[in-house]
């Protein structure tokens, strides 16, 4: 199998050290494109990057903020073969890029390929399970039923995708505050001809107290709400009726009861 090029895509705001770690673990490879898009940070520390010669530092002044924006403008910059999404606080494993290369003989035949993530607390006292759920998914592809991974995947890490994927079905991610990548992830796994997944693990989450995930302000649930408005009709039109759901997350909805 010959040598293939990746580009990590990366949405970062504010947490100069976090980004310092993740890019120290990604390191250096001639075909590793790195493109870090920042988000309009309060304390533009970009001198701090200068040791990074490789990444290329974008900063976001379109005018629409959050991930989402940052990843679609990203995405335009991006030129290798394969695309990895990264969260600025995560981290890559020793070996990472070996790990997918060596993953499969046959690893250009797929458009996605959804490989096992791990996950640490900031608190080391305290432990992470938010690789759990996709573990969990993983392990139902394996047990032979293949689809629901494509419609159920909703995170964008720790996960490789054909860069032609993407391209041609003109994919991008919501310009939302929460849940951003929901449809984003819905689409790919739609579209995509052949998807796989991989027991290795490359990549690691990183949970925090703060997190976008445990927040539940009105702007956060309302834009989960429009994700999963959008989610669902796309189903529905693509005659998949039977993957629509009713909330992503229990903890969601308890909290829109309270509100009301």
């Amino acid at each position: 199998m010959t040598k293939f090029s990746i580009s990590i895509i990366i949405p970062h705001y504010n947490d100069w050290d976090s980004l310092q770690r993740l890019l120290r673990s990604i390191g250096s490879c001639d075909l590793v494109q790195v493109i870090v898009v920042d988000d309009g940070s309060d304390c533009n520390k970009k001198d701090s990057l200068e040791k990074y010669k490789d990444i290329l530092f974008i900063e976001n002044n379109s005018g629409k903020k959050g991930a989402g924006a940052a990843r679609n403008i990203g995405l335009k910059r991006a030129t290798n073969n394969f695309i990895i999404f990264a969260d600025s606080d995560d981290v890559f494993l020793d070996g990472w890029y070996d790990l997918i290369h060596n993953s499969s003989s046959t690893l250009e035949e797929f458009d996605i390929i959804y490989f096992r993530p791990t996950s640490k607390h900031v608190d080391e006292n305290v432990k992470s399970y938010r690789h759990v759920h996709i573990n969990k998914m993983i392990d139902i592809f394996f047990s032979g039923i293949e689809e629901s991974i494509r419609y159920y995947h909703y995170t964008p890490w720790s996960t490789l995708f054909k860069r032609e994927l993407i391209v041609s079905k003109s994919l991008f991610f919501d310009e939302i505050v929460a849940s951003n990548d929901i449809n984003f992830m819905l689409k790919a796994g739609f579209y995509a001809s052949r998807v796989g997944c991989s027991n290795r693990v490359f990549y690691s989450v990183t949970e925090s107290y703060e997190s976008l995930t445990k927040q539940r302000s009105f702007s956060v649930l309302n834009s989960r709400l429009e994700a999963l408005i959008n989610f669902n009709l796309f189903l529905i039109n693509k005659n998949k009726k039977e993957y629509t759901k009713l909330m992503f997350f229990a903890s969601s909805a308890e909290s829109v009861g309270r509100r009301r």
